[in-house]
């Protein structure tokens, strides 16, 4: 269930000995906030932006492809999911170049296999909350380098891989 319902039964219930969680600071602050039995065990990961790091001495044919698997996998939807590219500058340009245009390559689709890169996003919340950070991206600056549209045509949730430059 959603959190804001399943949430406060398992923070308070005196049956539940440990929460576990993964997600925004502002909820990991209620989690320890709920009042709960003495001595249950909480464990908490908040608010992380997963950055990857490229040097100058990667090899820019395996950093590509790792790079978008680490971003994209499982529509990106995941806590430990790659947000922010940090390139050392010598091969910033190549690899800006070589990664935007492997992301716009992506195949979308909803198979259960392995003949798509990329599925949908979970939900029409999901939708809206990406295309939100998207359109304050470029309200500042951002510059769009692949990507960047909803794709109705192929499902109520699908979102074209993006990558941002300038952000």
């Amino acid at each position: 269930g959603r959190g804001s319902v399943v949430g406060p039964v398992l923070t308070t219930d005196p049956a539940v000995n440990g929460v576990s969680f993964t997600g925004s600071v502002a909820t990991g602050r209620g989690i320890l906030d709920a009042p709960a039995p003495i001595g249950r065990k909480v464990q908490l990961e908040l608010g992380g932006k997963n950055p990857l790091i490229v040097t100058a001495g990667a090899d820019l044919d395996q950093a590509v492809p790792g790079a978008a698997r680490a971003c994209y996998s499982n529509s990106g939807q995941l806590c430990i999911a790659i947000e922010r590219i940090y390139v050392e500058q010598p091969v910033a340009a190549e690899f800006t170049k070589r990664f935007a245009a492997h992301v716009a390559n992506m195949t979308l689709g909803a198979a259960y296999d392995f003949s798509v890169d990329m599925g949908s996003l979970a939900s029409a919340a999901q939708v809206e909350a990406v295309t939100a950070h998207l359109d304050d991206a470029i309200a500042h600056g951002a510059k769009v380098l692949a990507g960047g549209k909803r794709r109705d045509d192929l499902g109520p949730f699908f979102f074209e891989p993006t990558v941002l430059a300038d952000v």
